[in-house]
């Protein structure tokens, strides 16, 4: 709701939801800002067929895993500054709604993490990130794929990311690129204190275990950068989620075009 001052995206989404005979219902922030009913995220999600987010990669994130767990189709309506996720921009809502009333689209399946720790269970669109805790020592695993040893790694902290994760944390933290359809996952240091480090791909089948090589530190698990659990490092499985995340898109894009292309607006500040 931040980025969309006044609800006027949302208001012309409605619009053109109403006029294309959808029914719908609101976030309860929507819902709030325009004193109609509305629903929190688990209930919009457990109501809907499609999630329509308004905003950047982040208001995607922030409900991809939820909405792909089950089975929703995510449409994005971008508002933010890259906007890798997003499909369609704020003018081009009629044009969008009225391609799904004709069901003129196709379903993109991006992959999801399955992380389990400390008996709880998360899921994530683009990575797992270990952090030590503020003030405290640094992150010390060991990397296990498959049960065969990976590395070492002694670090301000630890990623895993799917291929859609590859162009966000991942490659801030000096990670490779990988387009959507490798079948794989990155393993990779933040700000490693040992050289030889560097990121890995492995097989998205294999399973991935996280180890603290010493019992002496606290970490922060964060999915999709929103934090999950906290307190000492104990073991992290990873693999790869038995559901995809469901994208429209409305044309075939060339990730190649759209990948630079948003890259040089991003480093030109626009």
């Amino acid at each position: 709701m931040n980025k969309d001052g006044g609800c006027a995206v949302t208001k012309r989404l409605i619009a053109a939801l109403e006029g294309g005979g959808f029914s719908y219902i609101l976030h309860e922030a929507a819902a709030a800002a325009l004193k109609q009913p509305g629903q929190p995220v688990d209930g919009l999600i457990e109501g809907s067929d499609t999630i329509v987010t308004i905003g950047g990669d982040g208001t995607i994130l922030s409900v991809a895993a939820r909405a792909a767990r089950a089975g929703r189709k995510l449409l994005g309506v971008n508002l933010g500054r890259c906007g890798f996720l997003a499909e369609t921009a704020p003018d081009e809502i009629e044009a969008a709604i009225e391609k799904l009333a004709a069901r003129q689209f196709a379903i993109e399946e991006r992959s999801v993490l399955k992380v389990d720790y400390c008996g709880l269970t998360g899921y994530a669109l683009n990575e797992m990130a270990v952090h030590r805790k503020p003030g405290g020592r640094l992150v010390d695993v060991r990397a296990y794929s498959d049960g065969s040893f990976v590395d070492r790694y002694y670090a301000d902290g630890f990623i895993v990311a799917t291929p859609t994760g590859s162009t966000a944390y991942a490659l801030s933290a000096g990670g490779p690129i990988l387009s959507p359809g490798v079948k794989a996952f990155l393993l990779l240091p933040i700000c490693s204190h040992a050289l030889h480090n560097k990121p890995i791909a492995v097989p998205d089948g294999e399973k991935i275990a996280i180890a603290p090589a010493s019992d002496d530190f606290e970490c922060c698990l964060a999915l999709d950068g929103i934090p999950f659990s906290a307190g000492k490092m104990s073991d992290i499985r990873i693999e790869k989620a038995d559901f995809n995340a469901l994208f429209i898109r409305f044309s075939k894009h060339d990730f190649y075009e759209r990948l630079f292309g948003k890259l040089n607006d991003w480093s030109q500040g626009k």
